[in-house]
């Protein structure tokens, strides 16, 4: 009779509870979204001289004074992207030429500058035809058709002060000035060479535009206001109650508000960039 070898069973490798209890936790998909994917140290963890390299690593992973593993960056892709719950519809506007026409209060007030600025300047082209700080027909009209180059209110003081200087150049004559041309050089030189000929900075303009505006709102609120008028359409654009509105400017908050104040759109949601 032939005896066969008996088969000896290898004996199974102990397993740490740790471990079992991450897999049993890692196991459940809620949790798996929660926590991300393993980094590869789960997979391969580093040898150790205890019985159980996995519970090491994972006992290392959860000390708390032990800095944290390096992540893998392709699992950075996998984790799940939070989404914003609500989504809100934004009406952002420009104010100047969108919502307001200021063009009339710019050039008026830009007048008033230069007078302050340079007085005798302003008393040269005014010889014979305005009074106080009424802003010459002249000038108002070279400075409508030169708007489109401002991009900020003390600009106008710049344009005001150039458009005096040609009209003094023609021995009194409206100055022709092509916008075409002046466009293409306005904010890559023209614009710091005239701060440069005239000796000043643009913050002292932009201070001086700002009290020149004060000054008028003080003397004449009407007046200013007046200065002013809205395009149709407005206060529907900026009273939808489902939309969040925002004035996007550079003019000063004050008078963006006093402005919206008149037309009676204090506060509400409307804010100012």
């Amino acid at each position: 009779m032939i005896r066969r070898p008996t088969a000896t069973t290898a004996p199974r490798p102990s397993t740490s509870p740790v471990l079992l209890l991450c897999l049993l936790l890692l196991s459940s998909p809620r949790v798996a979204r929660a926590f991300g994917p393993l980094p590869p140290s789960f997979w391969h963890p580093i040898s150790s001289s205890s019985g159980d390299p996995a519970a090491t690593e994972v006992k290392h992973a959860c000390t708390p004074s032990s800095p944290p593993p390096t992540q893998d960056p392709r699992s950075v892709a996998a984790l799940p992207v939070s989404r914003p719950s609500i989504v809100r519809d934004v009406l952002a506007l420009d104010f100047d030429g969108v919502l307001c026409h200021s063009v009339d209060e710019s050039s008026r007030a830009a007048f008033r500058s230069v007078k302050k600025l340079w007085p005798q300047l302003a008393t040269y082209c005014t010889v014979g035809g305005t009074r106080g700080n009424e802003c010459p027909a002249w000038l108002g009209d070279s400075l409508r058709q030169l708007r489109p180059l401002v991009e900020t209110g003390y600009e106008n003081i710049l344009l005001a002060r150039y458009c005096m200087e040609k009209y003094l150049q023609g021995q009194g004559s409206t100055p022709d000035i092509d916008i075409t041309e002046l466009s293409g050089k306005w904010q890559t030189h023209l614009r710091s060479a005239l701060l440069q000929r005239y000796g000043v900075t643009a913050q002292e303009l932009v201070d001086l535009f700002g009290s020149v505006r004060d000054d008028w709102l003080a003397e004449d609120r009407e007046g200013w206001l007046k200065a002013h008028s809205f395009y149709a359409g407005t206060d529907l654009s900026m009273g939808c109650p489902r939309l969040e509105s925002y004035v996007i400017t550079t003019k000063q908050t004050r008078f963006v508000e006093a402005l919206l104040g008149a037309r009676g759109r204090e506060g509400g949601n409307i804010a100012y960039i």
